[in-house]
Order: structure tokens, then C-alpha cells, then sequence
């Protein structure tokens, strides 16, 4: 399985994936990781500084969500 992250900014409607050149709204240039874990890490490491963004990792083969993140706190699913 391959999971990515998606990140907004708090507010808006749009949902964008985290790419090496900031976000972007194509799902093939969004980083890929090798399990759900290591996506959230990177998000559990960065979610503090960004405390206006919303994120959230999504399994690539099915489309859903797996576990999302709002401005640092936990949002839920």
C-alpha cells in the first residue's frame, strides 16, 4: 500500500497533497510513504509549527482517509 498526506490551509475548501515543491493538487507528485506511520510522524513533527494548516493521510490505492490532524490538535476522521 502507498499513503500520502493532504494538507489545507484551516478554512478553505480545497484538500491539496504535500509534495517536495510545497502542495499540489495531483496525486502523482504527492510524497509517497510506505505505511500509514511514517506519513503521521511527519505530520506529528510538523503540525505544531503550522498550527493554521489541517492534514490528513489517505491511502492512494482506496482514496480514504486514514487519520487527519487539525492546527496541531486531533480532528479525527
Amino acid at each position: 500500500m502507498s499513503y500520502a498526506i493532504k494538507c489545507r490551509v484551516a478554512g478553505t475548501k480545497t484538500w491539496s497533497f504535500l509534495s517536495n515543491r510545497g502542495s499540489n493538487r495531483l496525486r502523482v507528485h504527492a510524497i509517497r510513504f510506505a505505511t500509514a506511520e511514517k506519513a503521521q510522524a511527519l505530520i506529528d513533527n510538523n503540525s505544531e509549527e503550522n498550527p493554521e494548516w489541517e492534514w490528513k493521510v489517505v491511502d492512494l490505492t482506496t482514496g480514504r482517509t486514514i487519520r487527519a490532524r487539525n492546527g496541531g490538535s486531533d480532528a479525527g476522521n
